[in-house]
């Protein structure tokens, strides 16, 4: 009995460290100890750990900022207008181009088409990548791509929804957005963070868990959120040493009006920018210090993500004719 104790923990362990994915040590030991019923002590751990390493009152370094990454070749004649950046924003950003889903090997479970990578047949015009949200034994929400439900979804829940055509938005399942022929993909995660422009009442309490374990909002760690602006478009947060409040006020001074938390803690956000209008160019990681590799969902992920793609002819080499 006591070898039984020993070496089912020590398998499963080895399992957990070796099935693919990209995340970090640290990340993948923490999932594996809440699987084998070490939540609450993991979660004591992580209060404990990163409510103690508030940020520097001190402004960053400038190679801790995202690299600017120049305009992709070609317009953007199909694109709503270009986004209203804030001050001092980087060149390249506030570009509109499509979304699509991708499932992971674990998450949400289930069989899926070209499952945990970008597919092969994408990659020639893939712009971006970036992470999804919590497990789903950690969130009541549900997922749908495919024709097919991972878990069901249910409303009241923030979702980040993607129609047949391509378009992503953000929105309260029920309220916002609804099931019906045109919805290619739905991932729900948590509550809402922001609504009507402004972050959501309760953030700083997170009275009934609907943001997450107990006192996970105080935490100072990587978090990342998406949202979408008053004219539809898409607009993505990651950051270090990131409360809840502070997550959710970045959005809204991106000109959010309805945002939603993504993934949190290092190794699981992760944001990567790809350049296919340049030959042989390298992915990069939207913020340098990001923990994760920039070719992450090029191959098997345990975890599911988003995919960035361009319109079919966006990507023309410069002075190309078009028809």
């Amino acid at each position: 009995m006591f070898l039984v104790l020993i070496i089912y923990p020590a398998v499963t362990y080895v399992q957990a460290l070796t099935a693919p994915g990209a995340a970090t040590f640290t990340a993948w030991s923490a999932d594996w100890a809440r699987q084998m019923g070490a939540g609450p002590v993991v979660n004591a751990l992580e209060n404990w750990y990163y409510t103690g390493h508030p940020p520097a009152n001190s402004a960053p370094s400038t190679d801790a900022l995202p690299v600017p990454v120049p305009e992709p070749a070609g317009d953007q004649a199909n694109a709503p207008a270009a986004l209203t950046t804030l001050p001092g924003a980087l060149p390249g950003e506030g570009l509109w181009i499509p979304g699509a889903r991708m499932a992971g090997g674990q998450e949400p479970g289930g069989s899926w088409p070209e499952q945990a990578q970008v597919p092969n047949a994408l990659r020639p015009s893939l712009l971006a990548t970036f992470n999804s949200g919590f497990k789903f034994r950690d969130t009541d929400g549900g997922f749908y791509a495919d024709g097919q439900y991972g878990k069901p979804l249910k409303n009241g829940m923030a979702s980040l929804v993607v129609d047949r055509s391509g378009v992503a938005t953000v929105a309260l399942w029920g309220r916002d957005a609804q099931m019906t022929p045109q919805v290619a993909a739905v991932r729900q995660n948590l509550e809402l963070i922001v609504d009507g422009g402004k972050p959501v009442p309760g953030l700083s309490g997170n009275p009934a868990g609907q943001w997450g374990s107990a006192r996970n909002q105080f935490q100072f760690t990587w978090r990342s959120g998406v949202g979408v602006d008053a004219e539809g478009r898409l607009v993505y947060v990651a950051g270090n040493q990131l409360t809840l409040t502070a997550m959710a006020s970045a959005l809204t001074a991106a000109g959010v009006v309805r945002g939603m938390e993504l993934d949190i803690h290092g190794g699981m956000v992760s944001c990567n920018l790809f350049r296919p209008d340049v030959a042989g160019s390298a992915p990069r990681t939207l913020v340098p210090s990001m923990p994760t590799a920039p070719d992450r969902y090029l191959s098997a992920d345990q975890r599911d993500f988003f995919a960035i793609t361009a319109r079919s002819g966006a990507l023309r080499a410069p002075g190309a004719a078009t028809g």
